[in-house]
């Protein structure tokens, strides 16, 4: 007959077989006086479960929006509206995507710079007075803008490179906004010369690039725009300072229908 496994006949379980007669009155083996030695570090590897717990790896969860925020529909084609515990949220579509592609580009800016692209057939621009004395004071400038250009004649330059986000339709707005605002003598300040470029070269730079949304969005367009929001540095506005959410708690609807029962929180 075969042996029964060591895992079975653990001491522990019965300290003292005398204690426990009725176990024996009923068939069951007593305790072995002499049980085996102890397994070693290898048998009990053997017969012991493996559990494998993955060592320097790091599971992302990614949040999910969908579980504090449900999708109800949208008006007006450019508000997407979410009901969460506290009340209504008022999504401001094209505000929200113009914050979110604002960090974008400060984001890259900050870790690599502006990323260029040149021009098939470089854009040619001529200045006005005012335009030419200022591309001859802070000319040399427009690279940290991500823009190459090359006198071409007087008063006229060729724009041969521009950031890798807007189109060559915009190049010579591009080119005339950084001027106007260099010219305005915004870079004097030396202590504060890189945050400040970064700063415009991203709101010009999103100023001008094109947005493909299509209104009204979807729920897992509206859902994805979000999420992409809330991780925004100031997801509450756009660039300009307009609200990207408009939140009504249940006390404003309850407000509304029974005016008299408290204020609006």
């Amino acid at each position: 007959m075969r042996d029964r496994p060591a895992s079975v006949e653990v001491s522990f379980l019965r300290p003292d077989h005398k204690e426990y007669p009725a176990s024996q009155e009923k068939g069951m083996p007593a305790p072995n006086p002499n049980p085996p030695p102890p397994a070693s570090a290898a048998n009990r590897a053997a017969i012991e479960p493996l559990f494998v717990v993955p060592q320097g790896v790091v599971v992302e969860k990614k949040w999910d929006s969908r579980r504090e925020w449900r999708y109800i529909g949208h008006f007006n084609r450019v508000y997407s509206v979410f009901e969460r515990d506290s009340g209504l949220t008022l999504l401001h579509a094209p505000n929200a995507f113009r914050r979110v592609r604002y960090d974008k580009v400060l984001g890259e800016l900050e870790r690599s710079g502006i990323p260029r692209q040149g021009l098939v057939i470089p854009v040619c621009v001529e200045l006005d007075l005012m335009q030419d004395r200022a591309m001859k004071a802070v000319g040399d400038q427009l690279v940290q803008f991500g823009l190459g250009v090359s006198e071409f004649g007087r008063r006229t330059f060729r724009i041969e490179e521009i950031p890798a986000w807007i189109e060559s339709s915009d190049a010579k707005s591009y080119f005339t906004d950084i001027l106007a605002w260099l010219g305005a003598g915004r870079m004097e300040n030396e202590l504060r010369m890189e945050g400040e470029v970064r700063r415009e070269a991203a709101r010009l730079i999103y100023a001008h690039s094109s947005s493909n949304a299509d209104y009204p969005l979807s729920p897992d367009a509206s859902h994805h725009l979000l999420e992409s929001l809330l991780a925004c540095r100031d997801p509450l506005s756009s660039p300009e300072g307009k609200p990207t959410m408009v939140h009504l708690p249940h006390r404003y609807f309850d407000h509304l229908v029974n005016p008299g029962d408290g204020g609006v929180v």
